[in-house]
Protein backbone atom coordinates (compact mmCIF):
# COMPACT_ATOMS: atom_id res chain seq x y z
CA UNK A 1 0.00 0.00 0.00
CA UNK A 2 1.63 3.47 -0.59
CA UNK A 3 1.45 6.63 1.75
CA UNK A 4 -1.33 7.62 -0.35
CA UNK A 5 -5.25 8.16 1.36
CA UNK A 6 -7.26 7.60 -1.03
CA UNK A 7 -7.67 3.49 -0.34
CA UNK A 8 -8.20 2.32 2.87
CA UNK A 9 -7.69 5.45 4.70
CA UNK A 10 -10.95 6.76 3.08
CA UNK A 11 -12.36 3.51 3.81
CA UNK A 12 -11.69 4.70 7.84
CA UNK A 13 -12.01 8.14 7.99
CA UNK A 14 -13.69 9.12 4.78
CA UNK A 15 -9.95 13.31 6.23
CA UNK A 16 -5.36 20.03 14.63
CA UNK A 17 -6.23 21.52 17.06
CA UNK A 18 -4.58 24.97 15.90
CA UNK A 19 -3.98 27.84 18.11
CA UNK A 20 -6.91 29.90 19.21
CA UNK A 21 -7.22 32.80 17.69
CA UNK A 22 -9.79 35.81 16.77
CA UNK A 23 -11.29 35.15 12.97
CA UNK A 24 -13.11 36.92 10.64
CA UNK A 25 -16.76 35.45 10.19
CA UNK A 26 -16.72 33.27 7.04
CA UNK A 27 -17.98 34.43 3.58
CA UNK A 28 -21.69 34.41 3.42
CA UNK A 29 -22.68 31.81 0.58
CA UNK A 30 -25.17 33.16 -1.83
CA UNK A 31 -25.70 33.48 -6.15
CA UNK A 32 -22.63 35.65 -6.06
CA UNK A 33 -21.91 36.85 -9.43
CA UNK A 34 -18.53 36.48 -10.60
CA UNK A 35 -17.88 40.36 -10.24
CA UNK A 36 -18.05 39.73 -6.22
CA UNK A 37 -15.20 37.50 -7.10
CA UNK A 38 -13.29 40.17 -8.35
CA UNK A 39 -14.22 42.38 -6.05
CA UNK A 40 -13.25 39.96 -3.12
CA UNK A 41 -9.44 39.25 -4.83
CA UNK A 42 -9.00 43.56 -5.32
CA UNK A 43 -9.37 43.09 -1.17
CA UNK A 44 -7.40 40.22 -0.76
CA UNK A 45 -4.85 41.62 1.18
CA UNK A 46 -8.08 42.82 3.93
CA UNK A 47 -9.34 39.90 4.25
CA UNK A 48 -6.28 38.31 5.05
CA UNK A 49 -4.94 41.31 7.57
CA UNK A 50 -8.72 41.07 8.89
CA UNK A 51 -7.24 38.33 11.50
CA UNK A 52 -4.13 40.06 13.07
CA UNK A 53 -2.75 36.77 14.90
CA UNK A 54 -2.66 35.14 11.34
CA UNK A 55 -0.16 37.98 10.56
CA UNK A 56 -1.38 39.77 7.06
CA UNK A 57 -2.14 37.87 3.91
CA UNK A 58 -0.31 39.72 0.93
CA UNK A 59 0.28 38.57 -2.37
CA UNK A 60 3.77 38.73 -3.59
CA UNK A 61 3.23 39.47 -7.19
CA UNK A 62 0.60 38.72 -9.78
CA UNK A 63 2.64 36.66 -11.92
CA UNK A 64 1.40 33.12 -12.67
CA UNK A 65 1.94 30.13 -10.13
CA UNK A 66 2.43 26.63 -11.39
CA UNK A 67 1.46 24.23 -8.68
CA UNK A 68 1.31 20.05 -9.20
CA UNK A 69 -1.81 18.66 -8.26
CA UNK A 70 -1.47 14.80 -8.43
CA UNK A 71 0.17 14.32 -12.35
CA UNK A 72 -1.71 17.65 -13.82
CA UNK A 73 0.17 21.06 -13.63
CA UNK A 74 -2.34 23.92 -12.64
CA UNK A 75 -1.44 27.53 -13.84
CA UNK A 76 -2.95 29.71 -10.98
CA UNK A 77 -3.53 33.23 -12.59
CA UNK A 78 -5.13 35.11 -9.23
CA UNK A 79 -5.90 34.44 -5.98
CA UNK A 80 -8.54 32.10 -5.22
CA UNK A 81 -11.45 33.67 -3.52
CA UNK A 82 -14.24 31.14 -3.48
CA UNK A 83 -12.98 27.56 -2.16
CA UNK A 84 -14.56 24.18 -1.84
CA UNK A 85 -13.10 21.88 0.22
CA UNK A 86 -14.06 18.02 0.40
CA UNK A 87 -11.98 17.09 3.30
CA UNK A 88 -11.55 19.05 6.37
CA UNK A 89 -7.53 18.36 6.47
CA UNK A 90 -7.35 21.74 4.25
CA UNK A 91 -8.90 23.89 6.76
CA UNK A 92 -5.72 23.67 9.39
CA UNK A 93 -3.91 25.20 6.32
CA UNK A 94 -6.44 27.99 5.25
CA UNK A 95 -7.02 29.01 8.70
CA UNK A 96 -3.60 29.05 9.77
CA UNK A 97 -3.27 31.25 6.22
CA UNK A 98 -6.10 33.83 7.42
CA UNK A 99 -8.11 32.95 4.78
CA UNK A 100 -10.90 30.38 5.93
CA UNK A 101 -13.56 33.22 5.13
CA UNK A 102 -13.04 32.72 1.37
CA UNK A 103 -14.61 28.83 1.69
CA UNK A 104 -17.81 28.40 0.51
CA UNK A 105 -19.06 24.88 0.71
CA UNK A 106 -17.56 21.73 2.56
CA UNK A 107 -18.05 18.10 1.91
CA UNK A 108 -17.70 17.53 5.33
CA UNK A 109 -18.16 18.84 8.48
CA UNK A 110 -14.93 19.69 10.93
CA UNK A 111 -14.21 17.48 13.28
CA UNK A 112 -15.12 18.84 16.42
CA UNK A 113 -12.44 16.71 18.53
CA UNK A 114 -9.85 18.10 16.10
CA UNK A 115 -10.83 22.03 15.09
CA UNK A 116 -10.81 24.28 18.15
CA UNK A 117 -13.84 26.61 19.18
CA UNK A 118 -13.12 29.14 17.06
CA UNK A 119 -12.79 27.61 14.24
CA UNK A 120 -15.86 25.81 14.65
CA UNK A 121 -17.51 28.96 15.61
CA UNK A 122 -16.28 30.94 12.07
CA UNK A 123 -17.06 28.07 9.89
CA UNK A 124 -20.18 26.91 11.46
CA UNK A 125 -22.19 29.06 8.55
CA UNK A 126 -20.53 27.80 5.65
CA UNK A 127 -23.10 24.94 4.32
CA UNK A 128 -21.88 20.89 3.44
CA UNK A 129 -22.37 19.95 0.30
CA UNK A 130 -24.73 16.77 0.04
CA UNK A 131 -22.90 13.81 -1.90
CA UNK A 132 -23.37 10.09 -2.40
CA UNK A 133 -21.26 7.61 -0.58
CA UNK A 134 -18.43 6.12 -2.89
CA UNK A 135 -16.85 2.87 -1.83
CA UNK A 136 -13.83 3.63 -0.17
CA UNK A 137 -16.14 5.47 2.20
CA UNK A 138 -15.82 9.28 1.03
CA UNK A 139 -18.26 11.39 -0.55
CA UNK A 140 -18.24 11.92 -4.25
CA UNK A 141 -19.90 15.31 -4.80
CA UNK A 142 -21.61 16.04 -8.10
CA UNK A 143 -20.74 18.72 -10.36
CA UNK A 144 -23.76 20.51 -10.35
CA UNK A 145 -23.60 20.95 -6.79
CA UNK A 146 -20.15 22.25 -6.69
CA UNK A 147 -20.47 24.67 -9.73
CA UNK A 148 -23.94 26.11 -7.69
CA UNK A 149 -21.78 27.80 -5.23
CA UNK A 150 -19.31 29.71 -8.28
CA UNK A 151 -16.15 28.43 -6.86
CA UNK A 152 -13.20 29.09 -8.61
CA UNK A 153 -10.91 26.27 -6.39
CA UNK A 154 -11.61 23.17 -5.23
CA UNK A 155 -9.69 21.27 -2.52
CA UNK A 156 -9.94 17.29 -2.63
CA UNK A 157 -9.39 14.61 -4.24
CA UNK A 158 -10.24 12.91 -7.51
CA UNK A 159 -12.33 9.81 -6.31
CA UNK A 160 -14.89 12.70 -5.02
CA UNK A 161 -15.28 14.74 -8.17
CA UNK A 162 -14.81 14.77 -11.89
CA UNK A 163 -11.54 16.74 -12.09
CA UNK A 164 -11.98 16.91 -16.18
CA UNK A 165 -15.68 18.44 -15.85
CA UNK A 166 -14.49 20.99 -13.70
CA UNK A 167 -11.79 21.95 -15.61
CA UNK A 168 -13.75 22.52 -18.58
CA UNK A 169 -15.52 25.10 -16.22
CA UNK A 170 -12.88 26.85 -15.41
CA UNK A 171 -12.20 25.78 -11.74
CA UNK A 172 -9.33 24.89 -10.44
CA UNK A 173 -9.07 21.31 -8.83
CA UNK A 174 -6.19 20.68 -6.15
CA UNK A 175 -5.72 17.43 -4.73
CA UNK A 176 -2.88 17.31 -1.77
CA UNK A 177 -0.23 15.02 -2.26
CA UNK A 178 -1.31 12.81 0.59
CA UNK A 179 -4.67 12.13 -1.49
CA UNK A 180 -3.01 11.09 -5.03
CA UNK A 181 -3.91 8.03 -6.13
CA UNK A 182 -0.98 5.38 -6.09
CA UNK A 183 0.05 5.22 -9.87
CA UNK A 184 2.55 2.45 -9.26
CA UNK A 185 -0.56 0.02 -8.19
CA UNK A 186 1.90 -1.88 -6.31
CA UNK A 187 2.22 -2.83 -2.62
CA UNK A 188 5.40 -3.97 -3.37
CA UNK A 189 6.81 0.07 -3.26
CA UNK A 190 9.49 1.24 -1.24
CA UNK A 191 7.63 4.38 0.67
CA UNK A 192 10.24 6.85 2.25
CA UNK A 193 10.15 7.30 5.82
CA UNK A 194 7.36 10.07 6.41
CA UNK A 195 8.84 13.32 8.41
CA UNK A 196 7.57 16.66 9.06
CA UNK A 197 8.71 18.11 6.07
CA UNK A 198 5.57 16.46 4.02
CA UNK A 199 3.72 19.48 5.78
CA UNK A 200 6.09 21.83 5.13
CA UNK A 201 5.72 20.59 1.20
CA UNK A 202 2.37 20.85 1.67
CA UNK A 203 2.42 24.40 2.53
CA UNK A 204 4.39 25.83 -0.06
CA UNK A 205 2.36 24.48 -2.21
CA UNK A 206 -0.64 26.33 -0.45
CA UNK A 207 1.24 29.15 -0.52
CA UNK A 208 1.57 29.38 -4.37
CA UNK A 209 -2.39 28.71 -4.77
CA UNK A 210 -3.37 31.62 -3.00
CA UNK A 211 -0.24 33.92 -3.46
CA UNK A 212 0.60 34.04 -0.45
CA UNK A 213 4.09 32.34 -0.37
CA UNK A 214 5.96 34.72 2.59
CA UNK A 215 2.83 33.89 4.17
CA UNK A 216 3.45 30.11 3.89
CA UNK A 217 6.83 30.61 4.99
CA UNK A 218 6.06 32.37 8.14
CA UNK A 219 3.91 29.43 9.09
CA UNK A 220 6.21 27.01 8.43
CA UNK A 221 9.13 28.97 10.78
CA UNK A 222 6.14 28.86 13.23
CA UNK A 223 5.86 24.98 12.95
CA UNK A 224 9.55 24.26 13.19
CA UNK A 225 9.00 26.24 16.23
CA UNK A 226 6.64 24.01 17.98
CA UNK A 227 8.04 20.96 16.89
CA UNK A 228 11.69 21.79 18.26
CA UNK A 229 9.57 22.45 21.46
CA UNK A 230 8.27 19.17 21.76
CA UNK A 231 11.50 17.01 20.61
CA UNK A 232 13.76 19.34 23.90
CA UNK A 233 10.67 19.03 25.80
CA UNK A 234 10.62 15.15 25.47
CA UNK A 235 12.63 12.21 26.67
CA UNK A 236 15.07 10.76 24.24
CA UNK A 237 13.63 6.90 24.86
CA UNK A 238 10.28 6.39 26.15
CA UNK A 239 10.48 2.79 24.86
CA UNK A 240 8.88 1.35 22.03
CA UNK A 241 4.92 2.00 21.25
CA UNK A 242 2.29 0.84 18.66
CA UNK A 243 -0.10 3.38 16.75
CA UNK A 244 -3.48 1.32 16.03
CA UNK A 245 -6.32 2.50 14.17
CA UNK A 246 -9.55 1.51 15.23
CA UNK A 247 -13.28 2.98 15.26
CA UNK A 248 -15.48 2.29 17.83
CA UNK A 249 -17.91 -1.03 17.01
CA UNK A 250 -15.30 -1.75 14.81
CA UNK A 251 -14.07 -5.28 14.55
CA UNK A 252 -10.79 -4.93 12.14
CA UNK A 253 -7.97 -2.42 12.78
CA UNK A 254 -5.24 -1.47 11.44
CA UNK A 255 -1.47 -0.62 12.78
CA UNK A 256 1.41 1.92 11.23
CA UNK A 257 4.77 1.30 9.19
CA UNK A 258 7.44 3.99 8.73
CA UNK A 259 5.62 5.79 6.18
CA UNK A 260 2.86 7.20 8.43
CA UNK A 261 3.03 10.41 10.08
CA UNK A 262 2.91 8.66 13.32
CA UNK A 263 6.28 7.76 12.12
CA UNK A 264 7.89 11.53 13.05
CA UNK A 265 4.99 11.98 15.82
CA UNK A 266 6.50 9.20 18.07
CA UNK A 267 10.29 10.30 17.19
CA UNK A 268 9.42 13.38 18.38
CA UNK A 269 8.18 12.15 21.82
CA UNK A 270 10.81 9.66 22.19
CA UNK A 271 8.95 6.96 21.35
CA UNK A 272 10.14 3.99 19.17
CA UNK A 273 7.60 2.50 16.07
CA UNK A 274 7.88 -1.33 16.69
CA UNK A 275 6.87 -1.22 13.21
CA UNK A 276 9.27 1.15 11.59
CA UNK A 277 10.98 -1.37 10.03
CA UNK A 278 7.60 -1.92 7.81
CA UNK A 279 7.60 -0.17 4.32
CA UNK A 280 3.63 0.24 4.56
CA UNK A 281 2.45 3.09 6.12
CA UNK A 282 -0.93 1.24 6.85
CA UNK A 283 -0.13 -2.55 8.32
CA UNK A 284 -3.09 -4.60 7.37
CA UNK A 285 -4.27 -8.04 8.91
CA UNK A 286 -3.51 -7.33 12.11
CA UNK A 287 -5.02 -9.51 15.17
CA UNK A 288 -4.61 -9.19 18.91
CA UNK A 289 -1.84 -11.67 18.68
CA UNK A 290 0.02 -9.38 16.17
CA UNK A 291 0.15 -7.27 18.83
CA UNK A 292 0.67 -9.36 21.90
CA UNK A 293 4.42 -10.62 19.85
CA UNK A 294 5.04 -7.11 19.31
CA UNK A 295 3.61 -6.20 23.20
CA UNK A 296 4.71 -2.55 22.52
CA UNK A 297 4.92 -0.45 26.04
CA UNK A 298 2.90 2.28 25.05
CA UNK A 299 -0.17 1.94 22.03
CA UNK A 300 -1.95 5.07 21.00
CA UNK A 301 -5.57 4.09 19.53
CA UNK A 302 -6.56 6.52 16.52
CA UNK A 303 -10.06 6.89 15.63
CA UNK A 304 -12.03 8.85 12.89
CA UNK A 305 -15.67 7.82 14.14
CA UNK A 306 -17.48 7.37 17.52
CA UNK A 307 -15.44 8.78 20.66
CA UNK A 308 -12.52 8.06 22.19
CA UNK A 309 -14.19 6.13 24.97
CA UNK A 310 -16.09 4.01 22.26
CA UNK A 311 -12.40 3.06 20.50
CA UNK A 312 -10.90 2.15 23.66
CA UNK A 313 -13.75 -0.01 24.95
CA UNK A 314 -14.16 -1.34 21.62
CA UNK A 315 -10.15 -2.31 21.96
CA UNK A 316 -10.90 -3.37 25.55
CA UNK A 317 -13.25 -6.05 24.06
CA UNK A 318 -10.87 -7.98 21.87
CA UNK A 319 -10.17 -11.54 23.75
CA UNK A 320 -6.28 -10.97 24.60
CA UNK A 321 -6.13 -7.25 24.94
CA UNK A 322 -5.57 -7.29 28.81
CA UNK A 323 -2.45 -8.95 28.94
CA UNK A 324 -0.75 -6.45 27.23
CA UNK A 325 1.88 -4.38 29.03
CA UNK A 326 0.48 -1.11 27.99
CA UNK A 327 -3.12 -1.80 29.13
CA UNK A 328 -1.53 -3.56 32.84
CA UNK A 329 0.70 -0.22 32.72
CA UNK A 330 -1.93 2.50 32.19
CA UNK A 331 -0.19 3.25 28.93
CA UNK A 332 -2.94 2.73 26.18
CA UNK A 333 -3.76 6.15 25.06
CA UNK A 334 -6.21 7.59 22.52
CA UNK A 335 -6.64 10.29 19.93
CA UNK A 336 -8.39 11.62 16.73
CA UNK A 337 -6.74 9.89 13.83
CA UNK A 338 -6.89 13.22 12.07
CA UNK A 339 -4.24 14.60 14.62
CA UNK A 340 -1.90 12.22 12.45
CA UNK A 341 -2.53 12.09 8.41
CA UNK A 342 -2.67 13.18 6.09
CA UNK A 343 0.18 16.01 6.90
CA UNK A 344 -1.14 19.60 7.37
CA UNK A 345 -0.30 21.76 10.73
CA UNK A 346 -3.02 19.16 12.47
CA UNK A 347 -0.30 16.42 12.61
CA UNK A 348 2.18 19.01 14.06
CA UNK A 349 -0.70 19.84 16.44
CA UNK A 350 -0.69 15.91 17.56
CA UNK A 351 1.82 15.96 18.53
CA UNK A 352 1.82 18.31 20.88
CA UNK A 353 -1.55 16.76 22.03
CA UNK A 354 0.63 13.17 22.20
CA UNK A 355 3.03 14.87 23.89
CA UNK A 356 1.00 16.44 26.59
CA UNK A 357 -0.64 12.71 26.85
CA UNK A 358 2.41 11.21 27.73
CA UNK A 359 3.59 13.59 29.71
CA UNK A 360 0.76 13.01 32.44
Amino acid sequence: MSYKLVSILAAVVGTAGLAACSAPAPTPVDDASASASTTAEASSAANGSESSEHGEATVANNEPRKVMSCTQELTVEKSPQRVITMGDDAMAFLWEMGIHDRVVGMGKALATEVYEPEVLEALKDVPIIEGQKNPGGGSTLSTESILALNPDLVIGYDTGADREALTKAGVLFYSPDAWCPDETGSDAVELPTANFDLVKTEARKYGKLFMMEDKAEEIIAQLDGKIEEVKKASPQDRGTGMAIYIDEGDEQFWAYGKASMVQPQFEAVGLKNVYADRKERLIEGMSMESVLDQNPETIVLLYGSGTAEGAKNTFMGINGASNLDAVKNNKLFTMPFRFTDPPSPNSIRGVEKLAETLGQ
